[in-house]
């Protein structure tokens, strides 16, 4: 392994530091929009980055720095079962989406064609 991304990877992809990024990003959202449940959105968001790094990453994924342990499932190993995996997780955002929004304008509707927003 690169001695370098080892070092890099407990700051971008430990679950501490995941915590860390996402508290800091959720709090400046909610001093800017003064949005308390856009802040706790934003936070669960950016910090299920870790978990879906956890499913597809081969066994580097930290909990802290500094700590021995790290894991990871290894989807990546199979191209097969990431398309699967994050094909479905693809078509599950724009259901969601489709689902939660509406177009604001007639061009909206016919430019999508699934007269959403997405």
């Amino acid at each position: 392994m690169n001695r370098a991304v080892g070092v890099n990877i407990v700051y971008t992809h430990g679950l501490l530091m995941d915590t860390l990024w996402a508290g800091l990003f959720a709090a400046a959202y909610f001093l800017r929009r003064r949005y308390p449940r856009g802040a706790w959105v934003l936070f669960v968001a950016v910090l299920s980055h870790w978990l879906l790094d956890f499913v597809s990453h081969r066994p580097d994924m930290p909990l802290v720095p500094g700590f021995g342990w790290a894991g990871g499932f290894g989807l990546w190993n199979s191209i097969p079962a990431t398309l699967i995996v994050e094909g479905g997780l693809w078509l599950g955002a724009i259901a969601v989406c489709v689902r939660a929004t509406r177009a604001t304008s007639r061009s909206g509707a016919y430019r999508s064609g699934l007269e959403s927003r997405c």
